[in-house]
């Protein structure tokens, strides 16, 4: 059985955001969108997929665990674990 997570990547003042998509540890795809459009963009891969590991990387981290907690908050019934790098 396959194996996906996604590495999402916030930059603030950047207007391009970068989320990657890992199958098995290789990276399979690449989504650029904006910071707004990044929750949604999460939500979709992780039906898409059936995404289970979320990593949330980058400059600002209370942005990360701002969308951290917005992200459990509409997965709290499901087994979604997000990680917030530091």
């Amino acid at each position: 059985m396959s194996k996906y997570n996604i590495i999402a990547y916030l930059q603030p003042f950047i207007l391009e955001q970068k989320i990657e998509v890992y199958k098995d540890g290789e990276c399979m795809n690449i989504i650029k969108c904006t910071f707004s459009e990044m929750e949604n963009m999460i939500l979709e891969l992780v039906e898409k997929y059936n995404i289970k590991d979320i990593t949330l990387a980058g400059s600002a981290q209370i942005y990360s665990y701002k969308l951290k907690s917005d992200l459990m908050s509409k997965y709290n019934q499901k087994d979604i674990n997000i990680n917030v790098l530091e």
